[in-house]
């Protein structure tokens, strides 16, 4: 079922790798193994991404599945609001846990300041929502910032394009409707139709 991660239960220490994404054309082969978090300003750029490592996986018979996380809510004990630096904190040391819990191949990006994307590669013999499930009881809880408890909640969603060779901008529409369906159940409201389009931008 878990597609090998590092189990790494000991909390990680704040402060990611970042880096930017590489200009690599789609005719070369798939992303060598990485232990970074990519920075990318915005859905467009994430969706220039993926139809890159979609691309490059199918040549050689791969199909990828995209998964989104989004942090839910931050809380800790006491009157004291969350800082700025402290949410900062969480978030960056959210990506570092998220690229040592997910296999080298995976591309993992942060996507502006509060989404996190994982191009989970060659997904034809496993199923997205178990790395999901999987992902949830290993990110989720509190992390310690400052010598301050600070419990983090999230909602996940994934799209895969197995037996359907979606484009990129349809995948990623797809996990962004079905993020918007998590927060939306999570908020006890009825999921909406919002479409990929509108989810999107376009």
């Amino acid at each position: 079922m878990p597609l090998h991660p590092a189990e790494m239960d000991s909390p990680l220490p704040l402060g990611s790798t970042l880096a930017q994404p590489s200009n690599r054309s789609s005719d070369q082969p798939a992303s060598p193994p990485s232990r970074v978090v990519v920075a990318l300003p915005d859905k467009a750029a994430l969706a220039q991404l993926l139809h890159r490592e979609l691309l490059s996986s199918r040549r050689f018979g791969a199909e990828p599945a995209l998964l989104l996380i989004a942090p839910h809510s931050l809380h800790r004990d006491g009157p004291q609001e969350i800082s700025d630096l402290q949410r900062g904190a969480v978030l960056v040391a959210l990506g570092d846990r998220l690229r040592a819990r997910v296999r080298a191949r995976d591309v993992v990006a942060r996507v502006g300041q509060d989404l996190f994307a994982v191009i989970l590669q060659n997904m034809a013999q496993v199923k997205p929502l178990l790395v999901q499930q999987r992902l949830a009881r290993q990110l989720g809880g509190t992390y310690e910032v400052q010598q301050q408890g600070i419990a983090l909640s999230l909602r996940m969603a994934s799209a895969c394009g197995v037996g359907q060779r979606l484009c990129a901008r349809d995948l990623l529409g797809l996990a962004l409707q079905a993020l918007q369906g998590e927060r939306q159940k999570i908020h006890h409201l009825p999921v909406s139709e919002a479409s990929a389009r509108h989810l999107l931008g376009r």
